[in-house]
């Protein structure tokens, strides 16, 4: 083979090698690009999800609180009813111990001569 023949073989064979590479790098770049447009749809998301996650997290605290206001409201309300039961329970300890005070007053009343 000529020098000359030998050298054109060369090229061609780097030219094809240029057009595979090109044809790889052209694959490549598509996929760069798709990547690129995923993440960036990710981030997106993740900043929108992130943004939620922060709303639910406030509003979560200002129903506990409500939830405890309305709670000591409920229990402010229920005391009477709560006192009203233990008195009905225990209306004749009570009532004992109301005549039995009376009792030893009268008797003091009567040995002081009041009576």
């Amino acid at each position: 083979m000529k020098e000359e023949d030998l050298i054109i073989k060369l090229l061609e064979e780097v030219r094809v090698d240029q057009k595979e590479h090109t044809k790889e790098l052209t694959k490549q770049s598509i996929s760069l690009v798709s990547l690129e447009s995923t993440v960036k749809k990710n981030t997106e998301d993740l900043i929108y999800h992130i943004r939620r996650t922060d709303m639910l997290e406030e509003l979560h605290k200002d129903n506990g609180k409500k939830i405890q206001k309305n709670e000591k409201r409920i229990m402010t309300l229920e005391e009477p009813q709560k006192a009203a039961e233990y008195l009905k329970k225990n209306w004749k300890f009570y009532t004992g111990a109301i005549i039995a005070i009376l009792t030893i007053l009268s008797g003091i009343a009567k040995l002081i001569g009041l009576f």
